[in-house]
């Protein structure tokens, strides 16, 4: 019999080990203070999402090989996606939050990134959106029934109304829009309420430029600095060629809701369109009403189908006129509810389909900005930006972080200059040898304007100070891919930072153009029109520009305070709250 060695320890015990559900039990109080902590909706019941917490635990003991509670993998979240059925998958929408609370109170057992990785791959399995895609994408009907209804919707009506106007070419302005005599001929047989004043553009009747807009974005009108002609595909179609005709208002209808959803929010404190109505067209599309108190209220009634709430959960939806103009349209019915025609429903969820994959898929690849670089803290880039081709000059100087990110870059230079952003934008950076790089706003509808495989980079990805420095490269700021308001930026000075608030105008020179005044070019004209009363546009400019009587128009004018004014306005809004 072998000897033993060593201070006898006692009865021999096993280790306990304990399961991921047990390891659960002791933290609901810890789960549910930190989750009281994040301020969630009053409405939100915490034992049901306690439940939803356990049920995603034990399933994934049970049935992914989890382990232990605070070491998931992907492997595990994949697993527990590919089992769970019935209320199990609506259980795991709990996941998320579990996993985030296990990184924010320090037990997490892997490292950070993996944590990252883990996290972002739960949110995907767990989002609505996969189930609801497939839901879009079973939607049919029948393609005589979607002709019949689309060719009797207001929208295309005024749209071939529109083409048949134009043919076979019309003039247009400098910004590409018809003339004033054109767009009053025209909003009458259009039916379009111009109200008591005679608009100074197209650009003025918005319900117009947004379908001068879509029929250019349909391929059925072509726009040159001059004039304005339909394309083969829209003379079949206004000729009565009905396999065109058919395309064509397909082509019609899609470009003008891709243009209304994509547009900015006609106010800044509201929701962009896309969040706002996509998650309507979506619900329309299914066949499922959303009540019109859900637009004045996100939480919604209290007998709202649960079905429903998901679909809506991607966004509040406040009240936003657009719904208005997609029931003249003819797209949309709202009564006590939204709904659609049955035979539209067909391309609502095509689109609707399309759009949500894509956003979901620019929010999952979208590049992370790089940690400030340690070697310009403490520094402030003193930058000039100036109007190319603009006479008399007009520059502005202002002092920077040169840490801060291009997107709010764009937002400095919209404030210098007074610009509305309503337009298009984007960054090209000018490097050694004259290599050129170009950054834009993330775009989930894909870079249209570029050619093909010229696609502009993020530029909330990127720093200014890892483009540009002291006596080291520019950038080329373009705003407004119309007018083309092309601006040179560069970095004339750098010093200390002190206690000043960034940014703050320093110098400049020279009075703004109007928007949508025609590029600088087109800016010029107007200032001597508006200045010499024997030009023949004289009144026209002067009202466009909105002076009184007696009031001058001074192309030399700089008002550092204005300037400065917008830019304190800026830091506010970009300040977080307090």
């Amino acid at each position: 019999m072998a000897k033993r060695h060593g201070k006898p320890r006692g009865p021999l015990r096993l280790r306990s080990v304990r399961s991921p559900g047990e390891q659960l039990a002791r933290l609901r109080g810890s789960f549910l203070a930190w989750f009281d902590g994040h301020g969630p909706p009053e409405d939100v019941d915490t034992g049901a999402l306690w439940n939803d917490v356990v049920t995603t635990v034990d399933l994934a003991a049970d049935r992914a090989g989890l382990t232990d509670l605070s070491s998931w993998t992907v492997d595990h979240v994949t697993a527990l996606a590919a089992v769970a059925d019935g209320n199990q998958v609506d259980a795991l929408a709990a996941l998320p939050l579990l996993l985030a609370f296990l990184g924010d109170t320090g037990r997490w057992q892997g490292t950070p990134d993996e944590l990252d990785a883990v996290l972002g791959v739960a949110e995907r399995v767990t989002s609505p959106l996969a189930a609801l895609l497939d839901e879009l994408d079973a939607v049919t009907v029948d393609p005589a029934a979607e002709q019949a209804a689309l060719r009797t919707l207001p929208l295309v009506v005024r749209a071939e109304t529109l083409l048949g106007f134009v043919v076979p070419r019309r003039p247009v302005t400098g910004t590409g829009a018809l003339r004033r005599a054109d767009v009053v001929a025209v909003a009458e047989r259009l039916d379009l309420d111009l109200g008591d004043r005679r608009p100074r553009s197209m650009w003025d009747v918005p319900r117009l430029a947004d379908l001068w807009q879509a029929a250019q974005d349909a391929d059925l009108l072509v726009v040159t600095p001059t004039e304005a002609t339909p394309t083969p595909l829209a003379h079949g179609w206004v000729s009565g060629d009905a396999e065109q005709g058919d395309e064509a208002r397909r082509r019609l209808v899609d470009a003008h809701l891709r243009h209304v959803l994509t547009s900015p929010a006609p106010q800044p404190w509201l929701p962009p369109p896309l969040a706002t109505l996509l998650p309507v067209l979506a619900a329309a599309a299914l066949d499922r009403p959303v009540p019109v108190d859900q637009l004045f209220d996100p939480a919604g009634p209290a007998d709202v189908d649960a079905r429903l709430a998901t679909y809506l959960a991607f966004a509040a939806l406040p009240a936003h006129p657009l719904l208005h103009q997609l029931a003249d349209d003819g797209i949309l019915e709202v009564s006590d509810t939204i709904t659609a025609a049955a035979p539209l429903r067909g391309l609502l969820a095509r689109l609707a389909s399309e759009l949500l994959a894509s956003v979901e898929s620019a929010d999952a690849s979208g590049p992370d900005l790089p940690e400030p670089d340690p070697a310009l803290a403490g520094q402030v880039y003193r930058l000039r930006v100036e109007l190319v081709d603009a006479h008399p000059p007009v520059w502005r100087e202002v002092l920077v972080d040169p840490n801060l990110p291009l997107d709010e870059l764009h937002d400095v230079v919209q404030a210098l200059f007074g610009w509305d952003d309503s337009h298009l934008h984007e960054f090209t950076a000018v490097g050694p040898g004259r290599r050129t790089t170009r950054f834009a706003s993330r775009d989930p509808f894909g870079d249209d304007w570029a050619p093909p495989g010229d696609h502009a980079q993020d530029e909330s990805a990127v720093r200014l100070g890892q483009l540009i420095g002291p006596r080291r490269g520019e950038l080329r700021y373009l705003y407004d891919f119309g007018d083309s308001w092309e601006h040179r930026v560069t970095v004339v000075g750098s010093e200390p930072a002190g206690n000043v608030a960034l940014p703050r105008c320093v110098a400049g020179a020279g009075a703004a153009p109007h928007e949508d005044s025609g590029g600088v070019w087109g800016w010029a004209d107007m200032v001597q029109a508006a200045r010499d009363p024997r030009h023949p546009e004289h009144s026209d400019v002067r009202e466009w520009l909105g002076l009184a009587d007696g009031e001058t128009l001074d192309p030399t004018r700089f008002d550092r305070a204005e300037v400065d004014e917008r830019l304190t306005r800026l830091r506010r809004s970009a300040a977080p709250p307090v």
